[in-house]
C-alpha cells in the first residue's frame, strides 16, 4: 500500500534539437545523397556538384563569412544541460495564478560592456549581468558600482584557449565558489590566464548564488518553458540563456527588435552559441528583453527585444537563478504554507479532516488508482519533498518511499512563490495503488535543502510503530513544534511560522482510506 509516482506518457518527449557544435547537419545529409547519386550516374556528376555548391552557399549556415562581427563563446551541449535540475514552475491553471503583463529588471542591470575578441560571453551573462542584477535588486545598490567580474568566473572554467565555456558549469561554480567584484578582478580581453589568489577565492565565497534551475517543462524535453522564464523575471530573478546566434543578430547596431531572416530560421543549428542575460518580458508585445555583452553601440544601448516565437526557436538553454531575499517586515517573513490533495480527474481538492498534531486524513475513501497532485501555495521560498509508505513486508511496518522529487532531474526548490499543482503536467502524477486499504503520504517543507534519500532512510529505520511517528522521528528537532494548523474549507491545510524561528522544517502527514 503506497502512494506512488507515475510519469506522464509525454514526459520523455523532446522537440528541440539541443545539440551543440557547428551545425550543418541537414546540409551534410544532402551532400552525402548528392555524392551517392554522382557515383551511380557519373555523367551528371559535374552539374550536380555545381548545383550543390550553389545551394550550400545560399541556404547554408547563414553566410558564415559574415558571422564574426562579435565574439561569442558559449558551448551548447545537451548532455551538460541535462545535468541541471528542472524548475518546479507555478501552475497557470490555478485560479490563484497571476503574473504582471510586463516586467523589466533593466533598472538593476549594469551598463553593457563589450567582451571584445575573447569568447567569454558565459562569464559576462552569468557574473557581470545576472549576479550584478541580483545584488542591485536585493540591496538597492547602484548596479554600475557593484558589478561582478566576468573574468574571475571565466578564467576558471573557460575552454580551448579563451574561446568557450558551458553555462551550466558557470552557474555551478557560482553556487559552490562564488564571485568577485569587477574592481578587484579586472577584465582582460587579450588573456584568460590570470588566476585568483587564495585570499580572492575566500572572499568570493561571500558572493555565492543560492542555486539555479533549468527552465524546461520536463527532464527529457529540452524546449524552454516560456511561462517559467516569466515567473522568474516577475520575482526579480534574471534568466541566463544560451542561444544560437546568426549574422542578423550580430548586425543589430542601433536596432531595438531582432527579426531573423527566413533562411536563418531554417538553419538554426548551423549558427554559433552565445550566452546572454534575459531581464524582462512584455506580454502585450510578446517580447523578451535581453542584455548582451557587445557594448552599447549594439542593439538598443546594449539590449535587444526578441519575440516569444523567435526566442523559443533560437534559445537552446535557459537557467533561472534563485532570487535573493530582500529585507522584509515581520508580517512578510512568515513561513506560510497552504496545501492539499488534488483529484486530477475531478479537478477538485479532496476533503480532509484534522486528526492530531500534523496528521490529517481523507473524510471519505478514495478509489484505488485515483490520480493525484499536491496543491501548494507558499509565501516564502522552500524546498518540498514527498514520502509514502510501501506495502507491509513481513514484520516490518512498511518501507518508506521517496515520491517527490521523482528523480535527480527534478528540483525540490520552490523559491518562485505562488501556487503550484505538482508534479506538473508533462512530468507525472501521484496515484493510490491497488494494494491494501489505507495509504500514507508525508509532505515535508524545509527552508533549506535536504537530502531526501537520507530522510527516507531515517523514516525507514525509525521503528516507532507507525508511519506518522517514523516521519516525525526522522525530521527530529528541526521540525516546528508550535505550528498553527488550520483546515480551510475542509480541503486545504494551512500553517505559518516566523521565518526567524530556529526550526526550519514543517511536516504534513495525510492518511488516505482506499476502496
Amino acid at each position: 500500500m503506497a502512494i506512488r509516482f507515475r510519469p506522464d506518457n509525454n514526459s520523455n518527449s523532446n522537440n528541440n534539437d539541443n545539440r551543440g557544435g557547428g551545425g550543418g547537419r541537414n546540409n551534410s545529409a544532402i551532400i552525402m545523397a548528392v555524392i551517392m547519386f554522382a557515383f551511380r550516374y557519373p555523367k551528371f556528376a559535374i552539374p550536380i556538384i555545381i548545383i550543390g555548391v550553389i545551394v550550400f552557399v545560399m541556404s547554408g549556415p547563414g553566410n558564415n563569412t559574415q558571422e564574426n562581427i562579435y565574439s561569442m563563446g558559449c558551448d551548447i551541449n545537451q548532455e551538460k544541460y541535462d545535468e541541471s535540475k528542472v524548475f518546479a514552475a507555478l501552475s497557470p491553471m490555478s485560479s490563484k495564478y497571476s503574473l504582471p503583463k510586463a516586467v523589466s529588471l533593466r533598472q538593476f542591470a549594469p551598463r553593457p560592456l563589450n567582451q571584445g575578441q575573447q569568447g567569454s560571453c558565459v562569464g559576462w551573462a552569468s557574473a557581470y549581468a545576472a549576479r550584478t542584477i541580483l545584488e542591485a535588486a536585493t540591496t538597492g545598490a547602484n548596479p554600475n558600482s557593484t558589478t561582478f567580474s566576468p573574468s574571475f568566473l571565466y578564467n576558471q572554467i573557460g575552454l580551448r584557449g579563451c574561446q568557450g565555456a558551458y553555462t551550466g558549469e558557470a552557474l555551478e561554480h557560482m553556487k559552490q565558489k562564488g564571485l568577485l567584484q569587477f574592481s578587484k578582478f579586472p577584465y582582460d580581453p587579450n588573456s584568460c590566464n590570470k588566476r585568483p589568489t587564495q585570499s580572492q577565492l575566500q572572499e568570493a565565497m561571500r558572493y555565492r548564488i543560492r542555486g539555479y534551475n533549468r527552465l524546461t517543462k520536463t527532464g527529457r524535453n529540452y524546449d524552454v518553458d516560456l511561462e517559467a522564464v516569466k515567473q522568474n523575471i516577475a520575482q526579480g530573478a534574471p534568466v541566463i540563456i544560451a542561444a544560437k546566434v546568426p549574422y542578423s543578430f550580430q548586425n543589430m547596431m542601433g536596432k531595438r527588435v531582432w527579426r531573423p531572416t527566413s533562411a536563418e530560421k531554417r538553419t538554426v543549428n548551423s549558427h554559433g552559441g552565445h550566452a546572454m542575460c534575459l531581464i524582462g518580458y512584455d506580454d502585450n508585445k510578446r517580447q523578451f528583453e535581453i542584455q548582451n555583452s557587445w557594448g552599447t553601440e549594439w542593439g538598443d544601448n546594449g539590449f535587444v527585444f526578441i519575440s516569444y516565437e523567435n526566442f523559443k526557436l533560437f534559445c537552446r538553454e535557459a537557467y533561472g537563478v534563485f532570487p535573493h531575499q530582500k529585507a522584509k517586515t515581520a508580517s512578510a517573513t512568515n513561513f506560510a504554507i497552504e496545501c492539499g490533495l488534488y483529484d486530477v480527474q475531478n479537478r477538485s481538492n479532496i476533503t480532509l479532516r484534522h486528526v492530531r498534531d500534523n496528521l490529517f486524513e481523507t473524510t471519505a475513501p478514495v478509489a484505488k488508482g485515483t490520480e493525484l497532485k499536491i496543491e501548494i501555495t507558499n509565501s516564502l521560498e522552500c524546498f518540498t519533498y514527498v514520502f509514502s509508505k510501501e506495502v507491509d513486508n513481513g514484520n516490518r511496518q512498511g518501507a518508506a518511499l521517496k515520491v517527490f522529487p521523482p528523480s535527480d532531474k527534478y528540483s525540490a526548490y520552490m523559491g518562485i512563490v505562488g501556487t503550484r499543482l505538482f508534479p506538473r503536467d508533462g512530468v507525472g502524477k501521484f496515484y493510490a495503488d491497488d494494494e491494501g486499504n489505507r495509504d500514507f503520504m508525508a509532505i515535508v517543507y524545509s527552508k533549506d535543502e535536504l537530502n531526501p534519500d537520507e530522510i527516507r532512510s531515517r523514516i525507514d529505520r525509525a521503528g516507532k510503530g507507525n508511519f506518522y511517528d517514523n516521519v516525525m522521528a526522522a525530521v527530529g528537532n528541526r521540525a516546528f513544534d508550535d505550528l498553527n494548523y488550520q483546515n480551510k474549507s475542509g480541503a486545504l491545510i494551512s500553517f505559518k511560522q516566523s521565518a526567524s524561528a530556529k526550526q526550519d522544517v514543517a511536516v504534513v502527514v495525510i492518511a488516505m482510506d482506499k476502496r
